[in-house]
């Protein structure tokens, strides 16, 4: 008996890291873009998805680090007239409903979207409009978009363009382009803005973007920019200063939002899913902001992935987005040193996301450096495989470990999976006032990281800890050990000063742990 005990006990480490390296080999490996699309209908591995619950950051806060999302105050917009739709945030009624727990309890999940509603046609009989005018590249303008409007019309507010794709051929520098409530195809980005001028696409109230034709083509791998832009319902390409705020992206053939060889784009308050493989995808794209989107039901890969490096300083900020449901990662960044360029992506920061219920790891962290990870909510991830709800690791054969970062604050609940955990070379992680549940807390296989034995707070059970984590509220309670644990700075780096709740820690007591 003695010698059996032994044995488990010596063999038991290698059976987890083998099991695990054989994981991380599977899920760090970049996949092409370019690879076959699946139906987005096909079903989500057995995931079960619990009531959505909205909580609405307020962009203002902004600690002084983060880069500001470019000013609006040299920027035309439509003159305010009462319309019975909520603008202000991707959450509230009159947007689509997200499947419940309850809605998929009976049956195995397959995430789907409404029904569509039909694209409309412009009414007939209608009149002709106006000539287009010329468009002012040296000035702002504003265009409007409606389901009833005419493509040969000037695009303004009485006499709206039809398609997005018109006002996506039309618009320069400091343009704004509103398209009003109704169901849209496809579109992608042709001209550029400018540094404080970008060019923006908002929805005003419940727009609903879907694949050209009304529907994704299945079993297709896009070789040509058209062939593309049938499988990417949100294509932004080569052009820099984009923002594209408030849409409801469904039924991509293979991503719902992409964004490619383009600088400082804004992707923000949209819900993204379901989606053929990605989510929202980023390749080349410096400066990045991935702000308040709910993204979920991809169905062969992430929530969001943010991909492929060539410069110094990628700087993507990743901020206040809902993922879940996904059959891979809920968030995942990757240098991918086998695209080209530098393989590194430093800078980031990923600060107040929710992270749930994905099939594989919460965050997937591969060659990222100098970057910071705060006040992020990870919980339930690992379905049916993944390393942990936060992975530090490398593309496998880059020699680009995810190293010097520093992860502080979050709140991390993972029963299948380690709730952190650091593999492949990366070294100098700086890892302190995380609240970790879970049988493995802190998994470090490669030392040389700082990990704070005293203000990370490591618990077995979530039992007594929050207020309801059974409704998904992990704030904690009063008598939780994460109350005044923390720490204000570790190893010469700060705590955050606000909360993902975006209220002020309370410095006098001392920090609490984790992401409240």
């Amino acid at each position: 008996m003695l010698t059996i005990l032994l044995f488990f006990l010596l063999t038991l480490p290698a059976a987890w890291a083998q099991r695990e390296t054989a994981d991380a080999a599977l899920t760090n490996k970049p996949t092409d873009f370019s690879t076959t699309i699946l139906d987005p209908g096909t079903a989500i591995h057995d995931v079960t998805i619990p009531e959505f619950k909205p909580t609405d950051i307020p962009l203002g806060l902004v600690p002084a680090a983060v880069p500001e999302i470019p000013s609006a105050t040299n920027i035309a917009t439509p003159r305010p007239r009462p319309r019975p739709y909520q603008t202000n945030s991707p959450f509230g009624s009159n947007f689509i409903t997200i499947p419940t727990a309850k809605d998929l309890a009976t049956r195995t999940v397959e995430i789907v979207a409404p029904p569509l509603p039909p694209i409309n046609a412009p009414p007939q009989g209608s009149p002709e409009p106006p000539p287009v005018e010329a468009v002012a590249t040296n000035s702002a303008k504003s265009y409007f978009v409606a389901t009833a409007g005419n493509d040969a019309a000037d695009g303004s507010e009485d006499t709206p363009w039809r398609t997005i794709q018109k006002a996506a051929a039309s618009a320069q520098p400091g343009d704004v382009v509103t398209v009003l409530p109704g169901t849209y195809e496809a579109f992608h980005t042709v001209n550029a803005g400018e540094t404080n001028r970008p060019i923006t696409f908002r929805a005003d109230g419940q727009v609903i973007i879907v694949p050209l034709g009304g529907e994704a083509p299945t079993g297709l791998q896009p070789k040509t920019m058209a062939e593309i832009y049938r499988v990417d319902n949100i294509h932004v390409r080569d052009t820099d200063n984009i923002i594209i705020d408030g849409f409801h992206v469904q039924r991509a053939g293979r991503t719902g939002i992409s964004v490619i060889e383009s600088r400082n784009v804004i992707v923000r308050n949209n819900v993204v899913g379901p989606s053929g493989r990605f989510g929202i995808f980023t390749g080349f794209a410096p400066g990045v902001q991935i702000i308040s989107n709910k993204t979920f039901g991809a169905a062969i890969e992430h929530g969001i992935y943010v991909s492929n490096s060539r410069v110094t300083n990628d700087n993507p900020v990743i901020r206040y987005n809902e993922t879940f449901g996904n059959a891979r990662n809920g968030i995942q960044l990757n240098g991918d040193c086998a695209a080209g360029g530098d393989g590194s992506l430093t800078g980031a920061l990923l600060e107040g996301n929710i992270v749930r219920d994905n099939g594989m790891k919460g965050l997937s962290l591969i060659s990222m450096s100098d970057s910071v990870v705060q006040n992020n909510l990870i919980y339930n991830n690992g379905k049916f495989a993944g390393a942990g709800g936060i992975h530090l690791t490398d593309e496998i054969g880059c020699g680009k470990a995810s190293s010097g970062n520093v992860i502080v604050n979050n709140t991390v609940v993972e029963p299948r999976i380690a709730c952190i955990r650091i593999t492949d070379g990366a070294t100098n992680n700086i890892i302190f006032n995380n609240l970790l549940v879970g049988s493995r807390p802190v998994v470090d296989e490669v030392g040389g990281n700082q990990i704070d034995t005293d203000s990370n707070i490591r618990l077995d059970s979530a039992i007594g800890i929050f207020n309801n984590s059974e409704a998904s509220d992990y704030r904690p309670l009063l008598t939780s050990p994460a109350k005044n644990a923390g720490v204000g700075v570790y190893r010469e780096k700060r705590a955050p000063l606000l909360d993902r709740e975006g209220q002020r820690r309370r410095t006098a007591l001392g920090f609490d742990a984790g992401a409240y």
